[in-house]
């Protein structure tokens, strides 16, 4: 789970970075956090005492759908489920780069 969790925390940190580079070239970068997907891993975590609750698994399918959604959309930089985790992700965000490039303000100079 070690590795898991590390290249998680790298993508989200590298598309979040990501994100900021491709401002200025009007590109969209999303980041997709989907939180806890039933799957055989998930499966194996909740047969060893996982405390996560039920209703915070979604269906691969389900999940699917709502990242297509999302990404299609447009002008959303990370989608994340459940709505707890999408708390904790917007608390910890910091500040907002997108939104000082915006305004002509370039960090990278």
């Amino acid at each position: 789970m070690i590795a898991y969790s590390s290249t998680k925390a790298f993508i989200n940190t590298f598309t979040s970075s990501l994100r900021i580079l491709a401002l200025e070239h009007n590109i969209e970068v999303v980041t997709v956090a989907p939180g806890f997907i039933d799957t055989r891993m998930t499966a194996k975590m909740r047969g060893q005492g996982s405390t996560v609750p039920d209703f915070e698994f979604a269906s691969a399918t389900g999940m699917a759908k709502k990242m297509k959604r999302g990404v299609e959309g447009g002008g959303v930089g990370v989608i994340a489920w459940p709505v707890r985790q999408a708390v904790v992700m917007y608390a910890l965000r910091g500040t907002h780069i997108e939104d000082l490039m915006k305004n002509g303000i370039n960090l990278f100079e």
